[in-house]
């Protein structure tokens, strides 16, 4: 699953291979930012297991946040139910309870291209990668 308003390499078969390894639910990829006061922040185990999730923290806690590609197992579906539900905000939290979400950190750019100006740095950060 891929948020649409983010630009990056996607490291599809790292990620892949990554999800079989640990064997759970669920693959977050994270990057690193510099200000993540604009995002959800995830906080991880050394082996990279989620512990949890804080929404636009005003304190530091982490630097890394969910870059909005995400890997899931076929069971992960029951999980959610059948209303509108927010996976980022409703399921993430209760996977990472369960021990059941990891993390993958995102080698390379990313950028949140939301945004009419983000979209066109975006563009140039892709261009440069080429």
């Amino acid at each position: 699953m891929f948020n649409a308003d983010v630009i990056c390499d996607y490291p599809l078969s790292e990620m892949v291979a990554f999800h079989k390894a640990h064997g759970r639910q669920g693959t977050i990829m994270v990057t690193k930012v510099e200000d993540p006061t604009r995002y959800g922040v995830v906080v991880a185990h050394e082996d990279g297991g989620i512990e949890k999730f804080v929404e636009k923290p005003q304190v530091f806690i982490s630097n890394k946040i969910n870059a909005g590609l995400y890997l899931f197992s076929t069971s992960m579906i029951d999980r959610i139910p059948c209303k509108p539900t927010s996976i980022e905000r409703e399921i993430f939290p209760v996977m990472a309870g369960d021990k059941q979400l990891f993390q993958m950190e995102l080698p390379g750019y990313w950028m949140d291209i939301g945004q009419p100006k983000d979209y066109l740095f975006g563009q140039s950060m892709y261009l440069k990668a080429q």
